[in-house]
């Protein structure tokens, strides 16, 4: 159990760097060693890193995070699937959920 605690706390310090990385370079231009040394995959002389839309589902009153999606479309459906879901348990209340548009 210690030598998985061990490895998710490394796999997850690589996450950080990389995530670091993406940041630094983020609207910049970099050379291919430096995309390289980042984990990303280049065919040109440089590449562009920008910054991916995430779409979140929350509820309004507290601003907690119920689940991420990758488009807005996904996020829709979703939260309509939420709201029949409170209606069929009876706990519906209008305006709860949220759909939150945050760059990453």
């Amino acid at each position: 159990m210690k030598d998985l605690l061990d490895t998710m706390k490394d796999i997850n310090t690589e996450l950080q760097g990389l995530n670091t990385a993406l940041d630094a370079m983020e609207g910049e231009k970099c050379s291919k060693e430096e995309a390289k040394k980042a984990g990303l995959i280049v065919g040109k002389d440089y590449v562009e890193v920008k910054k991916m839309k995430k779409y979140y589902i929350q509820d309004r009153e507290a601003g907690n995070k119920i689940v991420s999606l990758s488009n807005e479309d996904e996020a829709i459906s979703c939260l309509i699937a939420y709201e029949k879901s409170d209606r069929e348990e009876g706990i519906y209340q209008e305006n709860f959920y949220e759909i939150m548009e945050i760059e990453e």
